[in-house]
């Protein structure tokens, strides 16, 4: 418990601006309202709303106009919030199935063991372990609005995620700006888990650009 003794705080806040400070009360009166063990929770949600919706007023108008110089502000307000959350992040699940009907391959086919083994390990992966994956090869850990189909790359627009093959290495490595994984032909699918392991753990963006 507190008393309005113990911290001599008041409801308001001080804000400084090219050096001159100015006190913002909280609430009407505030500069006379001590905090004490009764009102000590108002005084927290009226900090936080304050915080949230006051105190970076300016910026976030500045930000907004310089959004709505890119993109006109009539085509965004036309999304909920959701929606535009969708267009900018993408789809927050990966369905590995999409995944793999909208893979191409390089002296690969879907049946050669190296992709055989990929495929099952991505299915025993978590949701942050695919996303490390995707981002690995991709350079983003999230699925495109309308799936994978959509995967974008290069200067030719759309570019699906590619398995290529590539003589035997230590490690994996991806050309993320075409979606490329280029997979080594290991021996056992022991040594390509261990591989992609310790490459999707260490390497955010693929090993290199060959």
């Amino acid at each position: 418990q507190i008393n309005d003794k113990d911290l001599d705080i008041q409801f308001c806040v001080d804000t400084q601006n090219f050096g001159i400070v100015r006190q913002i009360e909280l609430k009407p009166g505030g500069s006379n309202i001590l905090v004490d063990d009764e009102n000590k929770q108002e005084y927290v949600n009226l900090m936080v709303q304050y915080y949230v919706k006051h105190a970076f007023t300016n910026q976030l108008d500045s930000l907004l106009q310089g959004l709505f110089d890119v993109i006109p502000k009539k085509w965004i307000t036309v999304f909920t919030a959701n929606q535009l959350k969708l267009l900018i992040s993408g789809v927050p699940n990966i369905d590995v199935d999409d995944w793999q009907a909208n893979t191409i391959y390089h002296s690969y086919t879907p049946h050669t063991p190296q992709v055989i083994w990929f495929w099952e390990w991505i299915r025993t992966l978590t949701d942050k372990e695919k996303a490390l994956v995707l981002l690995f090869a991709t350079g983003s850990d999230c699925v495109p609005l309308g799936g994978f189909a959509n995967l974008r790359g290069g200067s030719s627009g759309f570019a699906r995620f590619c398995l290529q093959k590539i003589p035997k290495t230590i490690y994996p490595m991806a050309t993320t700006c075409h979606n490329i994984i280029k997979l080594p032909e290991y021996e056992t699918k022991e040594e390509l888990i261990d591989a992609f392991t310790i490459a999707i753990r260490h390497a955010s963006t693929g090993f290199g650009y060959f």
